[in-house]
Parts: C-alpha cells; sequence; structure tokens
C-alpha cells in the first residue's frame, strides 16, 4: 500500500512539472508568437528578401515619346528629397535614325550606385561592302574583328553592376554618386570622304557593361542618413527596349 502511495505521488509530481513547461509556451492550438528575422538588418541584404525591409512595389512604367525626354524622380528613404532621378531620352531623324539614352543620376550628396569603375575602351572596324563600294566603319566597346585597332580609350568610367533574386548587397562594396548610363544607341550618319567610289558609314555602339535589355534585375543602392548610418537598398527593374523601363518596385532597410 505505502509503495503504491508513493508511486501515485511521484506521478502526481511529474505531471506537475511538465504542464509548468508547457505553460510558458503558446497553447498549440494557436499560431505561435511571431519571431523577428535576423535578415536584411546590419551591413547586408539580400536581393529579393523581404525581411526588414520597407518595399514600394508600385510598378512604374517609364517611356518618353518620340523626340521627348523625361525625369523620373525617385526618394528611396520618404523624407520628401529626391535622392536619385531616372533620365530618358529619344530622337529621330532622317540621318541618325532612331537613338535613345537612359541614365542614372545620384542627386543628393548621400545617395549612391552600386557599381564599378571600368575603362572606356573603342575599338574600329572597317567593312567594305562590295556591292556598293561603301565602307561601314563600325565604333565598338568590343572587337568585331581580331586586328581591330583601338580608337581612343576613356579611363575609370562608371559603370552599373545588375544583380539578380539572391545575390547580396553590403556596405563594403563600391558605390558612386555619379551620372550612370543604363542604356545607349548612337549612331551618325554618314560622311563622303570624297574619294569615289567608296563612302564613310560611322556607325557606333557601346553597350559594355550596360543594362541587359529584356531582363529583370536588381540595382543596388546606398543612403546616407543624418546620424552617418549607412541603409542599403534595391531597385527591381526591367530595361525592356531602349526606350522603355518597368520598375517593378523600390526597397530600402527599414531604420
Amino acid at each position: 500500500m505505502k509503495t503504491s502511495s508513493i508511486l501515485i505521488l511521484c506521478t502526481f509530481l511529474l505531471s506537475t512539472s511538465c504542464r509548468k513547461d508547457i505553460a510558458i509556451e503558446d497553447d498549440p492550438g494557436i499560431d505561435p508568437s511571431p519571431m523577428t528575422s535576423i535578415a536584411n538588418i546590419g551591413d547586408t541584404i539580400e536581393f529579393g528578401l523581404v525581411d526588414n525591409m520597407l518595399i514600394d512595389s508600385d510598378s512604374i512604367v517609364l517611356q518618353p515619346g518620340i523626340n521627348q525626354s523625361l525625369t523620373h524622380n525617385m526618394d528611396v528613404d520618404a523624407d520628401g528629397v529626391t535622392d536619385f532621378q531616372i533620365f530618358m531620352q529619344t530622337s529621330v531623324s532622317l540621318g541618325a535614325g532612331f537613338q535613345a539614352y537612359s541614365f542614372m543620376r545620384s542627386v543628393h550628396p548621400n545617395a549612391t550606385v552600386r557599381g564599378l569603375l571600368r575603362p572606356d575602351t573603342t575599338f574600329v572596324h572597317d567593312d567594305t561592302v562590295s556591292v556598293d563600294n561603301i565602307i561601314h566603319r563600325v565604333y565598338s566597346c568590343r572587337r568585331v574583328g581580331p586586328l581591330d585597332p583601338i580608337s581612343s580609350i576613356v579611363p575609370d568610367v562608371t559603370k552599373i553592376l545588375p544583380f539578380q533574386s539572391g545575390d547580396e548587397l553590403t556596405v563594403m562594396d563600391a558605390f558612386y554618386a555619379d551620372t550612370i548610363a543604363l542604356r545607349r544607341t548612337n549612331y551618325s550618319s554618314p560622311v563622303p570622304n570624297y574619294e569615289p567610289p567608296y563612302q564613310i558609314q560611322t556607325t557606333g555602339d557601346s553597350d559594355c557593361f550596360l543594362l541587359p535589355l529584356g531582363e529583370v534585375v536588381y540595382i543596388g543602392f546606398a543612403m546616407m542618413d543624418g546620424s552617418g548610418s549607412e541603409r542599403l537598398g534595391w531597385w527591381k527593374l526591367n530595361h525592356v527596349t531602349a526606350s522603355r523601363i518597368v520598375i517593378y518596385e523600390q526597397a530600402i532597410q527599414a531604420p
């Protein structure tokens, strides 16, 4: 009988001990309390990860009309002051054909874009079309032919560095406050060289290290606030054609 009483007492103590452990947890019948994510806090963020980011997901289409320009202002930290701008311009003429330009500008002194510095090397390539004896002279940032000579070199040109979802951005990366070309088409009308039967036709297409067309990419930026702290962010966009940009979202770290 004494043994039975001891067993009952032990069982009771164990059961009350278990109930005390359960009491400090959430009721299994309801959702657990939300936990604060440590992602995107501090000096590194991941493109596409929404944790601890303030996101504006209102899509914006930028497309100037023919022979027109537009300027899109972006206030990334919502303080009422423009931080960045996207400038676009198109033109059409009989001699030059269609031209389109798009640039990103850092307007605020504390606004910088993730990029890289590269020399702009221009090569020249001559190609004779025998049917009409026209020499097509092409200026390109890549060698069209293996023996094409260098036409010019411009050192330390700021280029946009596009990213994909899952890539990381850190405050240790290279950021620049500059006017950076996103896309650019170049063309100049034929110029006769006064030595018949030849005619020189000069064209250029400097698309190296520029944003790809028809591809959704991320562009990273860093914004320093009044206290000296840097907040990282991104634009998710698609440069659909030479004269059309769709911005899907703008994101910045929560303060």
